[in-house]
């Protein structure tokens, strides 16, 4: 009886640990996919602050943007006031 409840249980850590080893490649592969994505959005200096947790201020010394506008936006369908809101 001790024996068939270390196998179940034996079997059972390494079907949960396998889940783990997947899950973690899959977020690796999504934390990947978010870096490409800052990256291509932001200059490297500024993705690379964000990335380690800083406040990124505007007009610092480190970088200069003159014009910039991002819209985040969740909401579907867009709206005329999604697109076109003032950057003031």
């Amino acid at each position: 009886m001790i024996t068939f409840i270390l196998v179940f249980y034996s079997k059972k850590l390494d079907e949960t640990t396998a889940e783990l080893k997947k899950m973690a490649i899959e977020l690796e592969n999504e934390k990947a996919k978010t870096d490409r994505l800052l990256h291509e959005m932001l200059p490297e200096k500024v993705a690379n602050q964000l990335k380690a947790g800083k406040t990124v201020e505007a007009g610092s010394s480190t970088h200069v943007m003159s014009h910039v506008n991002v819209l985040w936006d969740s909401s579907i369908p867009f709206t005329h006031n999604n697109v076109f809101a003032s950057t003031e």
